[in-house]
């Protein structure tokens, strides 16, 4: 009885956290969820980049297409998508912007605040998502 009530106090917790649980319709799914938690653990890890964030995404489908274009064979020195930046953050609707478009691996990097990235958890596109940091070797 105390674990369900202490795991119903994460969740609300969590929700307030995110947005959620503010008496609205919303319906959060557990991969949110869960996307939304990694985030906030990220959050107290060492030398973590503020608002950079690489967002892997799902792979297309013929019902859900991926937001970043698949690599074609463009002339030298295009991205090999052809995709601008400005068009990703277009189809994303972030305040925020492209970086960075990793088309081979269906990702990109974003600069944007720590709720647009809790924000885009519930996209459905999205697979995950990984807050910047700087690595040392020694």
């Amino acid at each position: 009885m105390v674990n369900q009530l202490l795991g119903a106090g994460v969740l609300v917790l969590l929700l307030s956290a995110c947005g959620g649980g503010d008496g609205g319709d919303e319906v959060v799914s557990p991969e949110v969820l869960q996307c939304r938690a990694n985030l906030e653990a990220q959050r107290s890890q060492p030398n973590m980049v503020a608002n950079s964030y690489n967002v892997i995404f799902k792979p297309s489908t013929p019902s859900q297409p991926s937001p970043v274009w698949p690599p074609v064979k463009p002339p030298l020195g295009i991205p090999s998508s052809g995709q601008s930046n400005e068009q990703l953050a277009a189809e994303l609707g972030i305040r925020g912007t492209v970086r960075y478009i990793y088309d081979t691996i269906n990702a990109a990097n974003l600069q944007i605040d720590a709720n647009e990235a809790a924000r885009l958890c519930a996209d459905p596109r999205v697979s995950s998502i990984q807050q910047d940091r700087i690595a040392t070797l020694f």
